[in-house]
């Protein structure tokens, strides 16, 4: 089917965080040694399974030597409901903090939610971050029942690390064009398939990053249909140059290399931004989620913005513009394996061994109330005439769209 244009809308709340990236809304009093937060992140989502999705999520501190930076005790928890899929999720963790300047902290967390099934970006499984309904750029969805065990700490002043020793056990939702659990349907699905991982993050003031994510995956294409070892790792570089306190200049680049036999899921999903939400920043507009993938892959992306608002009318609206040119590079070691990730969507997946180029502008922050900040963009793709991907048709090129999130 020729790629028409779309305008595509996504919303997110947003409130003060606390002490992470998640978003918490303090409902005890600030100086108690017993702290009770709502997590309004759980409150609504949106992603192409569930459709709308409602929850709530809880986190409660205990600090002992009632200051931030003291040894604390963590409880979190969270339900969900799919208004399509008509399922419950949830998750729930436990962890202790310990004082000092490393702030580290120790914890166990498990999870009965679904989750996509291929990103690009660094895996997020920590301790404040129990979402399994992560902004990943996927089409294909599981089921997923995961245990991890995950500690994180501060090793200097802006080295941070983490670690996750992980169990999960997942199973594909999606089957033709209907999207229902596999234990409700009696025709065929991709096998239940189990992973012994383990996930380590260094972050360097979060300007560099490295993820690496090994493990042990029971694959169906595997020799003799046995056990698997896969590895699968991400380096990530972003720096920012401000002009004059007028325009900022961002080199955001980003390479991953994947074993031969790393399953699909834990392989790069390069596509874009269609679906459940929106990552303007470093990705690609033009693209659908899962349209790309790959093994090995680099990428760069330039982006000029404005430093400061193009006006202030009360905090309502502070417009910043930007422009980004966006390229990327990449390679299939065996791309008839993928087959089996295809069936079910209508998908054909592709590697941009050609590479491939975009070039994007637009608004952020044009009308913000109530938490929500609404922004716009257009983008424009240029591919080579002998890429598997190349749209003859310019009009399929361009996407406009329009979004409410917290990233951009």
């Amino acid at each position: 089917m020729k790629r028409q244009l779309r305008i595509v809308l996504s919303l997110l709340l947003l409130v003060v965080a606390n002490e992470s990236s998640a978003q918490y809304l303090l409902l005890t009093k600030p100086t108690s040694q017993h702290s009770l937060y709502f997590d309004m992140d759980r409150l609504f989502n949106y992603n192409l399974y569930e459709h709308t999705r409602w929850g709530a999520g809880l986190r409660y501190i205990y600090s002992f030597d009632r200051t931030p930076a003291g040894r604390q005790l963590w409880a979190d928890i969270y339900g969900a409901y799919g208004v399509n899929d008509k399922r419950f999720k949830f998750g729930t963790a436990i962890s202790f903090k310990a004082g000092g300047p490393r702030q580290t902290r120790v914890g166990l967390n498990f999870v009965d939610d679904i989750e996509q099934a291929a990103s690009r970006q660094l895996e997020s499984y920590t301790l404040t971050n129990l979402s399994a309904n992560s902004s990943y750029m996927a089409i294909r969805f599981s089921h997923i029942q995961r245990l991890a065990l995950t500690t994180e700490s501060h090793l200097a002043p802006r080295f941070n690390a983490s670690a996750s020793l992980r169990y999960s056990r997942e199973e594909y939702l999606f089957k033709q064009m209907s999207m229902v659990f596999p234990q409700q349907q009696s025709g065929s699905h991709e096998p239940q398939r189990h992973f012994a991982e383990l996930s380590v993050l260094l972050n360097y003031n979060n300007r560099a990053k490295l993820s690496i994510l090994t493990g042990i995956t029971n694959l169906p294409y595997s020799p003799n249909g046995g056990n698997t070892l896969f590895l699968r790792a991400i380096a990530q570089y972003n720096y920012v140059i401000n002009f004059a306190n007028l325009l900022d200049f961002s080199i955001y680049g980003q390479a991953g290399v994947s074993t031969t036999r790393t399953p699909y899921s834990r392989m790069f999903d390069l596509g874009g931004t269609y679906g459940s939400s929106f990552y303007f920043s470093n990705a690609f507009l033009t693209l659908q989620p899962a349209e790309l993938a790959a093994n090995n892959y680099l990428q760069l992306c330039l982006r000029l913005s404005t430093s400061k608002p193009l006006w202030n009318l009360d905090g309502y609206s502070k417009p910043k513009l930007y422009f980004q040119a966006n390229t990327c590079w990449g390679m299939l070691w065996d791309g008839s394996r993928l087959s089996d990730a295809t069936y079910s969507d209508g998908l054909t997946l592709y590697a941009p061994d050609k590479g491939l180029m975009e070039l994007s502008g637009g608004v952020t922050n044009l009308l913000c109330f109530n938490g929500i900040y609404i922004g716009f963009a257009a983008a424009y793709q240029i591919a080579p005439s002998m890429a598997g991907y190349y749209r003859a048709n310019p009009a399929d090129r361009i996407a406009y769209l329009s979004s409410a999130t917290l990233i951009f």
